[in-house]
């Protein structure tokens, strides 16, 4: 018997078809893929959306790459067209309330969702990315020059005073200067705010060195700050 055709399936399997002296099929020789034993899937955390999951699991690697697509919006921002756009046309693009339309919604979501994450909170402060209810809430996209959206804070009325409720900046725009920034035009804007607890030391040291730690909740201020 002489060969006539081979291929190999897609499952691996390699199928063979020996023919007689007429050129006939006489034979089907069917062989299975060698086995290999897998290796056990390895719990790995991304370095750049910071993301848990289980390197070698098909559906654990393609959950953490529909996650790293959605995380790095927000931690290595791009500048956003619709940003750029409403700098044109309003006269406080940064600003964020239950009127704003729903992108603004969306990516400050996104941002709360990012300070839960990285603070483990135990729920989001912000209502939904659809939408905010509460007319009281006020929230901040902060942008760099480019248009970048790299961080976030929202402030809501407190009975008798309004609450820095919380301030996100993405890990590679800190230090650079973005809330000092807008810190004059929200004493402005908000008064004598509360500075919501709990607060991390990033926090207090930038308070501190505006001679605004008696804004913390709950605390007074250092006798050794300016006024």
């Amino acid at each position: 018997m002489r060969p006539l055709q081979s291929w190999k399936t897609p499952e691996g399997y390699r199928v063979e078809l020996h023919g007689d002296e007429s050129g006939h099929v006489a034979l089907l020789e069917v062989h299975s893929p060698r086995f290999q034993r897998r290796p056990e899937p390895v719990e790995t955390v991304c370095p750049d959306c910071g993301h848990t999951y289980r390197r070698g699991d098909p559906e654990s690697s393609e959950f953490h790459r529909r996650e790293h697509r959605k995380r790095m919006r927000y931690l290595n921002p791009q500048p956003h067209a619709r940003m750029l756009a409403a700098r044109q046309s309003e006269p406080d693009p940064e600003l964020v309330t239950s009127f704003s339309p729903a992108w603004k919604h969306r990516e400050m979501y996104d941002r709360a969702y990012a300070f839960k994450r990285e603070f483990r909170y135990d729920f989001i402060q912000w209502q939904s990315p659809k939408g905010e209810d509460d007319r009281q809430a006020h929230g901040y996209l902060i942008a760099d020059e480019a248009g970048a959206i790299v961080g976030a804070c929202a402030f809501r009325w407190r009975e008798s005073q309004w609450g820095l409720q919380w301030v996100w900046i993405s890990p590679l725009h800190r230090r650079q200067g973005h809330l000092g920034q807008r810190w004059q035009a929200f004493r402005k804007r908000f008064g004598d705010f509360q500075v919501e607890t709990p607060v991390s030391d990033a926090m207090r040291a930038f308070l501190a060195r505006r001679g605004d730690s008696a804004l913390i909740e709950g605390e007074a201020a250092h006798p050794n700050e300016r006024p």
